[in-house]
């Protein structure tokens, strides 16, 4: 994680909100910084436990113990990584909520968070949902589709792609958003029907709850975005209680809420 300690035209002493932006998939801390330079706050740029900022394990090596290293997929980042950052930066700042801006997976990994560990809603003042992502039952992006029917069979290639280029990404990770698009639920990963049972205590993977969600969440999307589509988002946004604004933007794509020009 990375941090621009205050807002521009202020000091690190004056009273300021804190940010953590977590970015989507294959993405990380560099990316929000041409959006996020003329901010006023506290911001704590995240990135994933794959990227190459990321790599410093105290007990696996990326390289040596690769099954076990990237072993994970957004449940893990929700339910751990999340969670550990959000308490390090109140820790650190004496503060005790914070805003949370996530791009793609970085809302995905926050529904997770806070779903299953709904006293992480009390520490969020407000959670910004950029191409938010969990359900995909009504996209029709022809690379998606492609992408799951063949995911199993392209494992190696996934893998090397995503443990390098842009940011890294762990190939259980693609596997995940991939069942996703097949079940057209959001839940966690989906093991089997035998470890299913082991894990969860029933033959498929249980939904997140997203009706625990209650820290107030804003969604903002676009209308050329092929991944994160209107029927999906509005699924999302039927289960969540505290939906305090959504945004629809004519003529952006997903990732134009980081990289447009306007």
């Amino acid at each position: 994680m990375h941090r621009i300690p205050h807002g521009r035209n202020t000091t690190e002493n004056d009273k300021q909100p804190s940010v953590l932006c977590k970015p989507g998939l294959l993405s990380g801390s560099a990316d929000w910084i041409a959006r996020v330079y003329l901010s006023r706050s506290r911001l704590w740029l995240a990135n994933y436990r794959e990227s190459a900022w990321s790599r410093k394990s105290v007990t696996l090596n990326a390289d040596k113990d690769k099954k076990a290293y990237w072993n994970n997929s957004f449940q893990e980042i929700g339910y751990y990584d999340t969670p550990a950052l959000i308490d390090y930066i109140l820790s650190t700042t004496s503060q005790e909520k914070l805003f949370y801006i996530g791009q793609s997976q970085g809302t995905t990994s926050f529904f997770v968070l806070t779903s299953i560990r709904p006293e992480y809603n009390e520490k969020v003042r407000l959670s910004v949902g950029l191409g938010p992502a969990a359900y995909f039952g009504h996209s029709t992006y022809s690379l998606l589709y492609l992408l799951a029917k063949f995911v199993d069979r392209i494992e190696t290639m996934i893998s090397v792609i995503g443990s390098n280029s842009p940011a890294g990404s762990s190939f259980k990770q693609i596997q995940h958003y991939t069942q996703l698009l097949k079940s057209k639920r959001f839940c966690p990963y989906d093991y089997g029907e035998e470890i299913n049972l082991e894990i969860y205590g029933q033959a498929s993977p249980p939904e997140y709850e997203l009706n625990k969600i209650t820290a107030p969440v804003a969604f903002y999307y676009g209308s050329e975005d092929y991944f994160c589509v209107q029927g999906d988002i509005d699924q999302t946004a039927s289960k969540l209680p505290n939906l305090v604004e959504r945004k629809f933007m004519k003529g952006f794509s997903h990732t134009d809420v980081l990289w447009g020009t306007d």
